[in-house]
Order: structure tokens, then sequence, then C-alpha cells
């Protein structure tokens, strides 16, 4: 990933800042944002209900269930643009940043061929592309037959001048919805990924019926995974060229402690080196 050098900021209103190199280039920061933990954490049914999960996905009330996992419901804190528009430039990048150190740093990133016209903006905030009341992330791509969008998360650190990846979690899940049935009319994967860049989960999102147009997809590691650290999402646009999306009710569990084994060894070792000798 390419790191743009930060400019110095005075103040950051409502808990943001922009960081920049020039103006199509950015970051855009939002601290500690809320997380509603439990059931119903995805899809609290106050908008737009999901109506199928994409494939192999992992339940939603088996990620809701986990001690650690919560979901970000809001993304309203989210502005601006290093683009002509109010729309994402492809080279912004917008961050999650969690003062505790139990949670992942979040960078989300829009690549391929994305919509850039006046009136798109990085929010939406119609009940009728989300899963929960608020905002949810605009995922829209350009208006033509074929073109290929997507959207990169990674999951990592913050340092407030650039995003180091790597951190995986036990889980991961959100929703995706579109009006008139859109997920069904597009080409629409997600990819669940480690830190080595590995394939954890390939999921496709479908439709369960014609009037279905909200989708979940969700994974939780199995035995001899690492963790998740990126996840992609990849549209193809349909025969229309038509495509609105929004992300929305993104969860996951905190940061996994080292394993106990690890621990013990590496106190076994500290023992050793540290023991006392005896005199000859």
């Amino acid at each position: 990933m390419i790191h743009f050098p930060r400019l110095a900021f005075t103040a950051c209103a409502l808990s943001l800042c922009a960081v920049s190199a020039n103006l199509s280039a950015a970051y855009y920061v939002i601290n500690d944002p809320a997380r509603v933990t439990g059931a119903n954490a995805i899809d609290p049914a106050t908008a737009a209900a999901v109506g199928s999960n994409a494939s192999n996905s992992t339940s939603q009330a088996t990620l809701e269930g986990l001690p650690t996992f919560g979901a970000i419901q809001d993304f309203s804190a989210f502005t601006g643009s290093g683009g002509s528009t109010l729309f994402p430039d492809a080279n912004d990048a917008y961050i999650v940043n969690f003062s505790s150190s139990l949670l992942p740093d979040i960078q989300f990133r829009y690549t391929g061929s994305i919509r850039d016209a006046a009136g798109a903006s990085l929010q939406i905030d119609n009940n009728s592309y989300l899963t929960s009341s608020g905002a949810g992330l605009r995922l829209q791509p350009e208006s033509a037959v074929g073109n290929v969008f997507s959207m990169n998360i990674d999951l990592g650190q913050w340092d407030g001048a650039s995003f180091l990846g790597g951190s995986g979690v036990d889980a991961l899940g959100f929703t995706l919805s579109g009006r008139y049935d859109l997920i069904t009319d597009n080409s629409i994967s997600v990819t669940y990924r480690d830190a080595d860049n590995n394939i954890l989960s390939s999921q496709v999102l479908t439709s369960a019926s014609s009037n279905t147009s909200s989708v979940y997809t969700g994974y939780q590691i199995s035995s001899g995974q690492d963790g998740i650290a990126s996840v992609e999402i990849v549209f193809t646009t349909d025969s229309t060229g038509s495509a609105v999306f929004g992300l929305d009710d993104f969860g996951f569990t905190a940061v996994p402690e080292p394993a106990r084994g690890v621990l013990l060894l590496g106190g076994l070792s500290f023992m050793l080196l540290h023991r006392p000798r005896r005199k000859r």
C-alpha cells in the first residue's frame, strides 16, 4: 500500500481528520465509533431486513454469540473526499481508529471503476440500502455494463500517519443492501484472507427470492486457520450498468490474545536463560 505524508491539522472536528499529500489522495479518520454487542448487532431490523446469506457464510447468531463480537452500525461520521466530488477518490482511505489495543483498527479503500458523479456521497442514509438506522458506506460502481468495482477492508493499526495491516480476528461479518433485487442482478463476491493473503473463505452473494435486496456475509475461522486480516468485496455491474449498495452493520471480534502455549514457551525459555549457574 502507498502511504501519503501527513499534513498538520490543529483540530479534528467531530473526531474526523483528513491528512493528505494533495487533493486527490487522503486519509479520513473516525475515532472510537460505537459498537453494538450481543444479539441483533448485525441486522437489527430497524431498516431493510436481511433476506438471505452469502454462500459458505457463518451464521449471524454464531458471530453475535462470540464474547468479544460487536458491530459498527452507523458510519455517518465519515465525510470528505480527495476527489472533485463528494464521492471518494480511489486513493482515499477511510480509517476506523480504536484507542483500545484489544480492537483492530480498520481501513476501507475503494478501488476499480468507482462512480464519480455530483450528488453521490460516501455515506448512504436511505433505509432501503441499510439494515440499521443511521448511515452506511456507499458502494456504487461506475454506471457502465461490465465495470469491475471493489472495496478492500484491512485490519491492522493506524499510527496517526499510515495504516499497518496484519491484525487478524477470529470472526467478521456485515450486510450489503440494494433496492429492487440488485443482489442477483450483479456479480458480487466476498473473499476473506489472513495476513499472508491466504484465502480463508470465498463467498458469493445471491438472493433467495425475487424481492430480496439485502444479504449477510460473515465468517468465523476454523481450527488451524490464521485470523481474518482483510476482506475484499468485488462487483461486476449487471446488464443495465446500474448498481447502488450500502455496507452496514460491520462486526468483528477483538484481536485474540497470544496462545497460552506460546506464552508458556516464552516463559520457559526465559527461565532457562536466567537460571542460576553452579560454580565449579
